[in-house]
């Protein structure tokens, strides 16, 4: 998963430091110096984090830590997909405030793409099926939380939900 840094007010700080830890732990945080904020993460275990942002004046002085905890970019909480017609349909259920999520489709051959969605309030999405490959399909979903972020601040993928196309 990814941990997104983020703080207010770092402007013009002659350098800014980030640290985490998995909250309540105990464990020694892991510090590092960056060149801005947001900061992203890569590959951390899933989990609540503690985290912490501090910048360096011009005089050389570190500010104290400005603290907190981490949102996760959540895995989507509902996800299957069914044929329907000529389209799966897929439909899902998102817990928190992700404007946007991905569905991966992996045709029998073995091709893989991957569509970008808005959350609608319906709760579903319509994908049209490429003709003329059957078999069994695998679609998987995940949660975009920032869009803008680069790379994407996403979730894991959900389990895969297969469909038989004939």
């Amino acid at each position: 998963m990814k941990l997104k840094i983020n703080a207010n007010d770092t402007e013009g700080a002659a350098g800014i430091q980030v640290r985490y830890r998995v909250a309540d732990s105990g464990q020694t945080f892991a510090v590092s110096q960056v060149s801005s904020v947001p900061y992203y993460i890569e590959d951390v275990a899933p989990g609540y984090y503690e985290v912490g942002v501090r910048k360096k004046s011009a005089s050389g002085k570190w500010s104290e830590w400005a603290t907190g905890f981490s949102q996760v970019c959540a895995v989507p909480e509902q996800f299957t997909a069914a044929r329907s017609s000529n389209n799966f349909q897929v439909y899902y259920a998102i817990n928190g405030d992700q404007s946007r999520f991905q569905v991966q489709l992996t045709d029998p051959n073995g091709g893989t793409s991957v569509k970008t969605f808005s959350v609608e309030g319906t709760g579903q999405v319509a994908i049209p099926i490429v003709p003329f490959i059957v078999g069994s399909w695998v679609l998987r979903m995940r949660s975009v939380c920032d869009q803008e972020a680069s790379p994407k601040y996403v979730s894991e993928w959900s389990d895969n939900v297969e469909v038989e196309i004939v």
